[in-house]
């Protein structure tokens, strides 16, 4: 049993079986395959489902090097000091990788072993892919799963990132496509399949989906509909079979019945305004269009951003409903211990300070 990360809510403990962890296994060893020689170097708690990574480099023979806790400086040092080929890394920590190498340079012969960088666990924005690309010349791939996939379902390789960070774009923001033992769906309001090209949400059916949630059936009964999970991601099928994670569902903006992604918008602040070093875009309510959008941004030490020059630029690139309507300025974003934004812990932050969201701009 292994809880969930508690991003749109209580943690809820996900009852993963024999079965539902081996057939993660097999998904994996299409998705993401071990090399003969790999050394996989796990930075991530055990607690976590992307402990997953752990068994099947042993299943593979490989061994495993672990880690206390992420911290850059330590990552280099265990990757020299074992020769670690493989990784896999939350985007917070691949940021943060980045940030140490710029300033401390010495640290990049180090890591001369490394191979690959899978990522998954939260969103990976394409300008930090395209920084990490260009600045450790490795590999990347990524997996979308949950803990109740018992791990990752759906995979882009290294062909389809090479391919994506040598033009084409529409893949720096895609999930992937699901393992062979893997059946999802993308499902409308009313349960039905939606047209190529357009959102809905992600149903999975296979065997690594959990037995339910530990000692709630009420939940449990919530999430499954004639044997599909449902993810509570909202996502799109292109034509060529690839998938898109857009939002979560509980993420979605509605304002004046128009409905905005907040990685959209996380998204092209981050590419329009280099002053910004994290964000998360979230909904506000308002009395008229019944919510807002809000961006709420740490800055760039020594950095300057008047709101309105922020919005300015997105509004250039977003059709103008998208663009935020208010911006706040904190020093640190909700996370918890792996790095994931707490947008309901931030949401809730803001309705208890509503002075701190200042007037719509």
């Amino acid at each position: 049993m292994i809880y969930t990360s508690g991003t749109t809510g209580s943690p809820k403990g996900a009852t993963l079986t024999h079965r539902n962890v081996a057939a993660s296994l097999v998904a994996s060893a299409h998705g993401r395959p071990i090399g003969p020689d790999d050394v996989f170097l796990h930075p991530f708690p055990l607690c976590h489902v992307a402990g997953y990574n752990v068994v099947r480099n042993l299943a593979a023979g490989r061994p495993v090097v672990l880690m206390d806790r992420f911290e850059p400086g330590e990552f280099i040092s265990l990757t020299s000091r074992y020769q670690a080929t493989k990784t896999t890394m939350a985007a917070t920590m691949l940021s943060s990788l980045l940030d140490h190498l710029e300033a401390h340079a010495e640290g990049r012969p180090a890591l001369a072993s490394l191979e690959g960088i899978a990522y998954g666990a939260a969103p990976m924005p394409p300008t930090l892919l395209r920084r990490a690309f260009a600045e450790l010349r490795i590999d990347f791939s990524q997996g979308y799963g949950m803990t109740e996939l018992a791990g990752n379902a759906v995979f882009l390789g290294i062909e389809e990132h090479r391919h994506a960070l040598a033009g084409a774009e529409h893949l720096l923001t895609a999930a992937g496509r699901p393992a062979p033992n893997v059946e999802v769906r993308v499902l409308d309001e009313d349960g039905h399949d939606v047209a190529t090209g357009r959102p809905g949400e992600i149903v999975i059916r296979g065997d690594q989906v959990m037995a339910g949630y530990w000692g709630d059936a009420e939940t449990t009964k919530a999430a499954f509909t004639q044997g599909w999970f449902h993810t509570g991601d909202i996502g799109v099928f292109d034509a060529d079979g690839v998938l898109s994670v857009v939002d979560r569902k509980k993420d979605v903006i509605v304002t004046g019945a128009e409905n905005v992604s907040s990685r959209e918008v996380e998204e092209e602040i981050l590419r329009s305004c280099p002053e910004v070093r994290e964000v998360a875009v979230v909904a506000v309510p308002d009395p008229h269009w019944g919510e807002n959008v809000c961006a709420v941004i740490v800055l760039r030490a020594g950095a300057t951003l008047p709101p309105d020059v922020l919005i300015g630029r997105v509004r250039e690139r977003l059709a103008g409903f998208k663009a935020p309507r208010h911006v706040v300025e904190v020093d640190e974003l909700a996370r918890n211990s792996l790095g994931k934004l707490l947008k309901q812990d931030l949401r809730r932050w803001l309705a208890d300070q509503p002075s701190v969201i200042g007037p719509r701009l």
